[in-house]
């Protein structure tokens, strides 16, 4: 037993060393953060760091009229809500949100706002097709140019 010990007696140095290299080079490292490490976001007032990542999204589209003869959709219509226009706006929130196949629909109250953000290609198509959907939910032409409908869509959607 002591001869297969007494053969491995000259490896106990080497050993020795390189542990000690290890653990400097993990001190030295511990103290003096590389460059290379991204740099942690700083914490807000609630103490969750803010990351900021650039949108995906457009900004609104603030005028659309869909069809020539048709009404003009805004986030900033011109005439106001009248009592049975409410009444139809308010049921028409209960169903919200609504995610169908080429476009989603919000209802933002802070802003008094429906979103319609377009998901799919082709762009104007689906524009389109959003608006007549929203005809289809019993809003005549009048009733759409009286509420704030704003259009969205990701950058990747032309």
């Amino acid at each position: 037993m002591l001869s297969k010990i007494a053969k491995y007696k000259n490896l106990l140095p080497v050993v020795l060393v390189v542990l000690l290299i290890l653990v400097v080079s993990l001190l030295l490292s511990s103290r003096n953060p590389s460059s290379k490490t991204p740099s942690q976001p700083e914490a807000t007032a609630s103490g969750i760091p803010e990351i900021n990542y650039p949108s995906q999204q457009t900004e609104p589209q603030t005028q659309y009229q869909p069809f020539a003869e048709g009404p003009t959709l805004s986030t900033k219509p011109t005439k106001s809500i009248t009592a049975e226009l409410e009444a139809k706006k308010k049921e028409f929130i209960k169903k919200l949100p609504l995610y169908l196949e080429s476009f989603n629909v919000e209802y933002f109250s802070s802003e008094e706002l429906f979103l319609i953000t377009i998901s799919q290609n082709p762009l104007e198509e689906n524009k389109k097709k959003a608006a007549e959907w929203l005809k289809s939910q019993g809003f005549s032409n009048d009733d759409l140019e009286r509420i704030k409908i704003g259009f969205t869509h990701p950058r990747f959607v032309q």
